[in-house]
């Protein structure tokens, strides 16, 4: 999300729950091939398949390929120490810059969900 509320990377499901899955889908995997295909495919070829379909495809940025647009503009911005009587944080947008950051990249964008095995357990503030 540009402005507002961003959508927040590395926190949404944690790695340990997809290694889990993962393997808990690959041990499966076997079960479910035909007994045909098993005994006519050789087994190099049927773990070659099976590495291909359970391979996770981790992210590798193209740092030389990156951009950043400057802008100036509207942003949304919040003091969590001012609160307004209902205990929310009191926003206001003020004139200032926008960098966007474009990051090109190879891999599976589902990653950047993924909230790493060390981690801080105060994500930046939601603007709440």
């Amino acid at each position: 999300m540009r402005y507002g509320l961003p959508d927040l990377l590395f926190c949404k499901v944690s790695m340990h729950d997809v290694m889990h899955h993962q393997e808990q889908a690959a041990m499966a995997a076997p079960a479910s091939i035909n007994d045909n295909v098993i005994l006519n495919t050789p087994t190099d070829d049927l773990v070659e398949q099976l590495l291909e379909r359970f391979r996770l495809d981790v992210p590798v940025l193209e740092r030389e390929n990156a951009e950043a647009d400057h802008s100036e503009g509207p942003v949304e911005v919040y003091d969590a120490f001012s609160r307004d009587y209902g205990g929310r944080n009191v926003h206001r947008t003020v004139q200032g810059s926008i960098i966007e950051l474009k990051v090109p990249f190879s891999g599976d964008k589902e990653f950047f969900r993924i909230q790493p095995t060390t981690f801080d357990s105060a994500p930046p503030p939601s603007g709440d």
